[in-house]
């Protein structure tokens, strides 16, 4: 199957048509951005921060990005391989959060323009903290 992830249109395109094929946005409107009251959001956050705890979960096991492949079916010999890992988990994250965007009408091109520029006036390590 011919995806293009390459672009953030590709990629937000790809998350959208996966995410409604496999039920994740049965509780919307194609089309139209989800409602701004009730716990949706809520839930589309929480989902988001557990898939960071999970890459926080791999990284103290040190378990970067592996495939777990389970004893199968010959039924399912085609079946890929899970991604495990802290890699994967980032990507979760990451589709998450751009599903949010897409749900909720978040212009998230402009978003991310806008905020880069402002990091770009900040001083350097600004806030006096440090990792």
């Amino acid at each position: 199957m011919a995806r293009d992830v390459a672009t953030l249109d590709g990629l937000l395109a790809e998350i959208r048509n996966l995410n409604t094929d496999k039920g994740w946005r049965a509780n919307f409107t194609e089309g139209a951005p989800a409602p701004r009251s009730g716990p949706w959001f809520a839930a589309y956050c929480a989902l988001a921060a557990s898939e960071i705890s999970e890459a926080l979960d791999a990284y103290r096991i040190k378990q970067w990005s592996e495939t777990r492949f389970p004893t199968l079916a010959e039924d399912e010999a085609d079946t890929p391989g899970k991604p495990i890992g802290v890699g994967p988990e980032l990507a979760d994250a990451l589709i998450r959060i751009l599903d949010m965007a897409d749900i909720w009408d978040v212009d998230i091109k402009y978003e991310l323009a806008r905020v880069l520029d402002y990091g770009w006036t900040r001083p350097y390590q600004h806030g006096g903290k440090t990792l």
